[in-house]
């Protein structure tokens, strides 16, 4: 083995992470996880000796932050719409235009929420994805309850499927990386 080889140990929360020379994951790495996981090893070697700073927790999440990201510029595409051109918005979708201000003040509100779901993404803050794919749900069965009362138009249920695909999308990343 040459200079730049080391063994090293893996700790119950994963394996110590290396990295090729070209700055990315090795996937040797995982292959030793694995093999750690399955057949309990205490040590394995691997091909280089850079520090990696992504683990293989961050591997399994970006799918969920993905999903996050996608929230995040939907709550801002449709936020900035009902804020800003309302009725623009709603005659795409086959709506009734409206004078009143409560439509902007969604616009608003969808805007700040935005500004959460980017503060929540860029400190992984797990619960409140968690959270958010709960409130996204009943939202959209919100949204579908309007229009089967007759409150809401049948445009609604756009949304409610816009909102319920993306709560899908992070619950099912969620339950892949082991964090639902």
């Amino acid at each position: 083995m040459g200079k730049n080889v080391r063994s090293r140990r893996f700790s119950r929360a994963g394996p110590v992470n290396f990295c090729c020379k070209k700055n990315r994951p090795c996937l040797h790495v995982l292959r030793y996880y694995y093999f750690y996981k399955i057949f309990a090893a205490k040590t394995a070697k691997t091909l280089c000796a850079v520090p990696l700073p992504v683990t293989l927790s961050k591997i399994k999440m970006k799918n969920v932050t993905n999903s996050m990201y996608a929230q995040f510029g939907y709550m801002i595409i449709a936020g900035g719409g009902f804020l800003f051109m309302p009725n623009f918005v709603l005659s795409i979708f086959g709506m009734q235009p409206v004078d009143d201000v409560w439509i902007r003040v969604l616009g608003l509100l969808a805007l700040v929420f935005a500004t959460y779901y980017l503060t929540m993404i860029q400190n992984s803050v797990i619960p409140y994805f968690r959270a958010s794919v709960w409130g996204r749900y009943l939202f959209c069965g919100g949204l579908a309850a309007f229009v089967l009362l007759g409150i809401g138009e049948k445009p609604l249920l756009l949304f409610a499927a816009a909102e319920g695909g993306l709560a899908v999308w992070t619950h099912v990343a969620m339950k892949r990386a082991n964090q639902m």
